[in-house]
């Protein structure tokens, strides 16, 4: 896997000036980075787009009609798609608390309550890409260490198996 690939995000808002708006914030936030952007229009297409498209990140809005935020990132994960997930909505001050909790037994990451500030959004993706990056490059190392692994084990049933070894004892080696 290529530690260079383009990340993926997704953003699903039934509300063009808020897709717009978190679009621009994430072009502005990863502007370092090869990205890819698609969005969704509902909840619907949201499940839909993440299935075939598997992006990297996900911002979904909570309220929306058809299914909501909390059944969109239910479906997602249901299917075994691991990507990041981020649920925004506006709300009062005292409702964050019980949509971040409801954000997370889901399987989201994270509750963003709108308005989105810029500098939290960019935090927070900037997070995100360094931790795809550094996943990536585990995934790769550990690819390279299971290949040395075998090519080695299999280079040693090949040189075993020439009937040249020997049998450890206590006393000493004995020929087989």
């Amino acid at each position: 896997m290529n530690t260079e690939l383009a990340k993926k995000l997704l953003v699903i808002d039934d509300d063009a000036t808020v897709s717009a708006l978190v679009e621009a914030y994430l072009k502005e936030a990863i502007a370092q980075a090869q990205v890819q952007v698609q969005k969704a229009m509902s909840g619907e297409e949201g499940v839909q787009k993440a299935l075939a498209w598997k992006p990297d990140l996900i911002f979904c809005d909570l309220r929306m009609p058809g299914p909501d935020g909390f059944e969109v990132i239910r479906r997602i994960r249901q299917f075994g798609l691991h990507a990041v997930a981020v649920l925004m909505s506006g709300c009062a001050e005292q409702e964050i608390l019980e949509l971040t909790q409801g954000a997370q037994k889901v399987g989201a990451e994270a509750f963003l309550p709108k308005p989105l500030k810029a500098h939290e959004v960019h935090f927070f993706v900037n997070y995100v890409l360094r931790m795809l990056t550094v996943s990536r490059q585990l995934q790769d190392k550990n690819q390279q260490l299971e290949k040395q692994f075998w090519r080695q084990r299999n280079t040693r049933k090949r040189s075993s198996g020439s009937g040249g070894g020997c049998k450890m004892k206590i006393n000493g080696c004995k020929r087989i």
